[in-house]
Formats: structure tokens, C-alpha cells, sequence
């Protein structure tokens, strides 16, 4: 229920919304002591718009290309050290970049809504972003760009050292000009809005 989804956010008083493969397990171990569920920052100020308006939040955000070659891995991998995946992912998507890419082409709807498709590979900005396309987080980061950001906004809730938790091998493959530009263009949005955090830093 909601009281069990927000209790470690109401004993730390900081709200993390945790986008998939962007380095947040470390975090929420460290913060919580506990998994989080990956839900959006809209989904929990629905569920509690008061204690969300009055609490901080945050999120990190990663360049959209090195996320998706991380989340390729991940799916190859059928998951990391701490979160394991259903094997039938892997098979869904193909075995290669232009697989995935086929596959997305063949169910458009799918590609309309990356909520259809398995969390590593939602956009971050409908994690952080209302349908309105406006920022619900109050704090965002980039996990590629000025650490010391995150280093020291931490640093208030008492984390000084932040544990590598949940790595995944990752797949050898550097994705070609082509493929960069289709990675880019699978989620628009997020470019923007990664962009968008950098340039603010």
C-alpha cells in the first residue's frame, strides 16, 4: 500500500524517483537500506501530493546513448549483480542494436509508448515529467556531467560513499553513427532533457 511505498522516503525526508540503469541502486541501498520500486514521480504525487510538495526529491538522469547500450547489456546479460531478468526479454528484442531497432519498427504502437516495452528501455522523461511534459522533480542530475552535484546534495542526508551495486557486463559492441542516430531518435525527449540538465550544471 501507500504507506509501505513511502515510508522510507518519510524516515529519510527525500524522495529518490529511480530511473533504471542510471546508477541508482547504489543510491537507494545506501539512502533506504531497501529496494525501491521504479515507479515515476507523477505516480507518487498522486499518491501523496502534500507530502511530495513538501518533501525533496530527485533523480539522474544519463546520456541517452550510454543508457541504452547499458540496458542492451543488461537484457543480454538477463539482468546484473542484484536485479535479475526474465530471460524471454532478450529473445523478444534480437540479438543486436538493429535487432531491437526491427523489432520497435514491426509493433509501432510500442515504440509510441515505451511503456509497453520492459522498464530498462522506458524514457527517463516519463519518469520525471508529468503529461504535460513539465518537471515534477524537484532535483535533477546527470550521472555523466559535474558529480560533485550529486556528491554533495547527498551529503545532506548523511551519504558521504556510494558502493558500485547492480553492474552488468557490458556487451562489447560500440554502436555505429547510424545506430547513435537511432538511439537518439528512440526517445527524443530524453536527449532534451539530458541536454537540458547538463547545460543548467
Amino acid at each position: 500500500g501507500a504507506d509501505e511505498i513511502l515510508e522510507p522516503f518519510r524516515r529519510r525526508g527525500v524522495v529518490f524517483v529511480h530511473i533504471p540503469r542510471n546508477g541508482g541502486t547504489s543510491i537507494v541501498r545506501t539512502l533506504y537500506g531497501r529496494g525501491i520500486t521504479h515507479f515515476t514521480a507523477a505516480f507518487y504525487r498522486a499518491m501523496a501530493p502534500d507530502f511530495f510538495a513538501a518533501t525533496p526529491s530527485f533523480a539522474i538522469l544519463r546520456d541517452p546513448v550510454e543508457r541504452f547500450m547499458s540496458s542492451y547489456s543488461f537484457v543480454r546479460a538477463q539482468g546484473g549483480e542484484v536485479a535479475r531478468l526474465y530471460p524471454g526479454w532478450a529473445r523478444v528484442y534480437g540479438d543486436t542494436i538493429d535487432d531491437f531497432d526491427h523489432f520497435l519498427e514491426r509493433h509501432a504502437r510500442i515504440r509510441a509508448s515505451s511503456r509497453r516495452l520492459d522498464y530498462v528501455f522506458r524514457s527517463q522523461a516519463e519518469f520525471v515529467l508529468d503529461g504535460g511534459g513539465r518537471q515534477v522533480v524537484r532535483h535533477l542530475f546527470a550521472l555523466d556531467h559535474r558529480p560533485e552535484r550529486l556528491t554533495e546534495f547527498l551529503a545532506d542526508f548523511g551519504v558521504h560513499e556510494l558502493p558500485r551495486i547492480n553492474r552488468t557486463v557490458r556487451v562489447p559492441v560500440r554502436p555505429s553513427e547510424r545506430q547513435i542516430e537511432m538511439i537518439r531518435a528512440f526517445h527524443p525527449a530524453d536527449v532534451t532533457l539530458h541536454e537540458r540538465v547538463v547545460a543548467a550544471a
